[in-house]
């Protein structure tokens, strides 16, 4: 196709639209909500550098992040041992999560672009045993497992457009507002609960067995050569609903809001970011027999606030590697869920 006419078509298929970066990858537990780990643009540098592209421009980008659930909470205080064992049977239980997603993205001279996030991952509980398969003991002496879950995530197609090069010019030291449209599909591995129920963590799984729509904004701004912030919010809204022999499912709507200083520690060579992230979602719907009326979750939805801290530094050419650390400040859930703890990204990323 040519490029004149990409340049038409893209613009339009996102008018509707709102962005945040390559992707998000979702582990979950359907048994304490929709506790997922947001893995976000790690291109803290284009706050100085990243402008529309003069030509055709490929980006590539392999990232890993690993989240631990631990901590049960209920509203917004950590259960005690003994709580959480009467809730998992075992007060040892945890959920590890490791993700790796590869980003591919192509950008025109127009500022538009088409970006697909392909993620593997697997999820790694501890749970009580049924003897069968078990493999120690824990801290009461109750049996315990290790179950492993791995395979393909969640995968993520985007359109974005870039507003400068279509505007020109932005006020107040905004380098450029992006917005972004975009689906994902139910491609990972998901559980549906059955009217039998299940073991605590017998819905540890590395999708979300649904269709999403995808809308972002993001804005880049400058305050000096060497200070710069990144500011933005999406939302993520379930499109479809999961049933499984009479029970029925309905995932929350997700909006997460994020703001972040970025310092030009070299100049196109190292940049460090601070920030912190603000995460809401609503609790969900769900039948558990046929002829039931539809309810709320019981024990999804909530609001999350987590900082992050990130490095990047450019190797050659085009070649960058990134890190994040991920820490919880505060949460209120609703019910109770495991929450995440401290989470660590690494990635390696291309542009040319």
């Amino acid at each position: 196709m040519p490029d004149r006419t990409l340049r038409l078509l893209l613009p339009l298929v996102l008018i509707s639209g709102t962005l945040i970066g390559p992707g998000q990858l979702w582990a979950q537990c359907a048994v304490c909500g929709n506790p997922a780990v947001a893995f976000g643009d790690n291109d803290i540098a284009r706050t100085f550098l990243a402008d529309a592209p003069k030509r055709l421009r490929w980006t590539a980008s392999l990232n890993y992040v690993g989240q631990r659930y631990a901590d049960i909470y209920s509203g917004s205080q950590r259960l005690k041992q003994a709580e959480k064992s009467a809730i998992m049977f075992t007060p040892d239980w945890q959920l590890d999560t490791h993700q790796m997603a590869a980003f591919l993205g192509l950008e025109l001279k127009s500022g538009s672009q088409i970006s697909l996030v392909l993620p593997i991952a697997v999820a790694r509980s501890q749970r009580i045993s049924d003897l069968e398969d078990a493999d120690g003991k824990d801290s009461e002496g109750h049996p315990i497992a290790t179950s492993t879950d791995k395979g393909m995530a969640d995968v993520e197609l985007r359109l974005r457009q870039r507003l400068s090069p279509l505007t020109g010019r932005l006020p107040l030291g905004i380098r450029d507002v992006i917005l972004s449209a975009g689906l994902a599909a139910p491609t990972g591995h998901f559980i549906a609960k059955d009217p039998n129920g299940a073991e605590p963590d017998g819905y540890a799984s590395l999708g979300r067995g649904t269709w999403w729509a995808l809308g972002d904004l993001e804005v880049i701004g400058r305050i000096s050569p060497r200070l710069g912030w990144q500011a933005g919010s999406s939302l993520r809204k379930p499109l479809t609903t999961i049933t499984n022999a009479g029970f029925l499912f309905r995932w929350g709507t997700e909006i997460r809001s994020f703001g972040t200083a970025v310092v030009r520690v070299l100049p196109d060579r190292f940049h460090a970011s601070v920030g912190a992230e603000w995460l809401w979602r609503s609790s969900g719907e769900e039948r558990i027999f046929e002829g039931l009326p539809i309810d709320d979750f019981p024990n999804g939805g909530g609001r999350w606030l987590t900082a992050v801290v990130a490095l990047q530094a450019r190797i050659v050419g085009g070649i960058s590697v990134h890190s994040a650390i991920r820490m919880p400040l505060w949460r209120r859930v609703r019910g109770q869920q495991p929450v995440p703890g401290f989470g660590a990204t690494l990635g390696v990323g291309w542009q040319g």
